[in-house]
């Protein structure tokens, strides 16, 4: 936790940095993207290596966006926002499996993320700027639930990430934290690339970015092959200030 707050802390100093730079390459604002993930083999889950599962799940993402110029048309881009995907009891995936007495469930993920990219920014006609950019990111997965809802009007919840168990089934009421719980891992490093178009203090930005790090923990009983990978595609407006 001290690492994520000392990485905020550098990005917002930097933001004034960015205010003694050229304002044509250097601005910041509020990003909003809407995105669809996907978690397959390779970049997801599979029971075995020629058995492959694709599990999607939509989302969107709100936060700061930073772009700073370093040398003539060279910029970081940066920033720092929170982001939410999930998928309802439609998927058939074995992670987010329909039990036969619930009503509903769902499988929802929130992180904290942290851009870390290098670009080229260019005028183009009308006063557009056109920028596109490569490179990693930090992302702290702080919470990923799997919740089922009963027709009785009870649940099951639990926490993939800090291992939280919660349920009032069959009379009782049951909260517990345990690492058998603890199915996927907190950390990924997603590296990908974006561009922006951008006229004053409107643009538009579209980005890719594939995870790294195999987050399952390998803890589900009866498979013999799983791995946890995703890969984002989002689509997004940005208000520059």
């Amino acid at each position: 936790m001290k690492r994520v707050l000392l990485l905020v802390v550098v990005v917002f100093l930097s933001f004034e940095y960015c205010f003694s730079r050229d304002k044509d390459y250097s601005y910041y604002g509020v990003s909003i993207d809407l995105g669809l993930s996907f978690i397959d083999n390779g970049c997801g889950f599979s029971l075995t290596d020629d058995d492959v599962e694709v599990l999607p799940m939509g989302g969107f993402d709100i936060g700061f966006y930073m772009q700073q110029q370093l040398y003539k048309r060279l910029v970081l881009v940066s920033g720092f926002k929170y982001q939410f995907s999930g998928v309802g009891e439609s998927s058939e995936n074995p992670f987010v499996h329909m039990e036969e007495e619930a009503k509903d469930m769902n499988l929802i993920n929130n992180a904290f993320v942290i851009p870390i990219k290098i670009g080229f920014s260019t005028p183009l006609p009308h006063n557009w700027f056109f920028s596109v950019y490569a490179g990693p990111s930090l992302d702290f997965n702080f919470v990923t639930t799997e919740k089922f809802k009963y027709r009785d009007g009870t649940y099951k919840k639990y926490d993939w990430v800090n291992g939280k168990y919660r349920t009032n089934r069959d009379g009782q009421k049951i909260r517990e934290t345990s690492s058998e719980h603890k199915y996927l891992k907190m950390f990924d490093v997603p590296i990908g690339f974006g561009l922006t178009f951008r006229r004053k203090f409107f643009g538009i930005k579209l980005e890719y970015e594939y995870g790294l790090i195999d987050r399952y923990k390998g803890k589900f009983e009866d498979i013999d092959y799983a791995q946890w990978h995703s890969h984002q595609a989002s689509l997004g407006v940005l208000f520059v200030f």
